[in-house]
């Protein structure tokens, strides 16, 4: 009943925010969403660990495509909210118009692809997902944790991470991090420090997606423009808090373990 119970709400969630319309769906709403998609993809793992009938894919697919699409929009969400923290006001016609255009673009796909089909698909996974939740228990999910936690460690009592690296134990953690979350207070876990890690992975992660797209823009404007040369400015300082980041990712790790 637990596990219904918590997918029911994640997928009453989706369906409120999928319910409101382009004009008053806010950057917030796209972050959310995709929260609440990569919790239901952690239990997603877990049945599929549980139940090897579980054909996580395919159920998963109606997800993905919302998840990826609303990825899009919010990559230049995050883009344009980091612009606004180093100029204010300060007009960069040339970037602003680029970026509000791919924004538009991306968010015009977006409510396009959430139609009725789509939404079908989310019910029949649903359905299926719910079928194979009524056989799981408790026990099942805290050895699982437990064979994650292994991973986890194995991976933080390296010497040195590399990116690739990072970018696994990232979603490894998230993924437990989600699922210890349904045992609660009856989770082994070290939630808390688990907060803690994954804060400086996300941080981490949004400027390596900001360091790239920044090295798209630069090279779409002209070299010796206003524009390029104060975009490569905001790179360097994104490049230089990234690398701080590592050092304090490397260091959390060894409290976590």
């Amino acid at each position: 009943m637990k596990f219904e119970k918590y997918f029911k709400k994640r997928t009453d969630k989706i369906d409120l925010l999928l319910k409101k319309t382009a004009r008053t769906f806010t950057p917030w709403d796209f972050h959310q969403l995709r929260i609440e998609i990569k919790k239901i993809n952690a239990l997603f793992i877990f049945i599929a660990f549980s139940e090897k009938d579980f054909k996580k894919r395919s159920v998963f697919k109606p997800y993905k495509l919302i998840f990826t699409a609303a990825g899009k929009v919010r990559e230049y969400q995050m883009e344009e909210a980091v612009f606004k923290k180093h100029f204010g006001q300060k007009k960069f016609t040339q970037y602003q118009t680029d970026l509000k255009k791919s924004e538009l673009l991306e968010k015009r796909k977006f409510f396009t692809g959430v139609n009725a089909s789509l939404k079908k698909d989310l019910k029949r996974s649903n359905k299926i997902a719910l079928s194979f939740l009524k056989k799981l228990k408790t026990k099942d999910l805290s050895e699982y944790l437990k064979m994650k936690r292994v991973k986890i460690k194995k991976t933080l009592n390296k010497k040195q991470l590399k990116q690739k690296e990072i970018h696994q134990l990232r979603k490894d953690l998230k993924i437990c991090y989600y699922n210890a979350k349904i045992l609660g207070k009856r989770s082994k876990y070290s939630l808390v420090k688990m907060e803690k890690l994954q804060e400086l992975l996300g941080k981490w992660h949004d400027g390596i997606v900001m360091n790239n797209h920044l090295k798209k823009m630069i090279k779409f404007l002209k070299q010796n423009s206003n524009e390029s040369k104060h975009l490569k400015k905001i790179r360097k300082e994104i490049s230089y808090k990234t690398k701080t980041l590592y050092k304090s990712i490397d260091n959390e790790r060894r409290n976590f373990i």
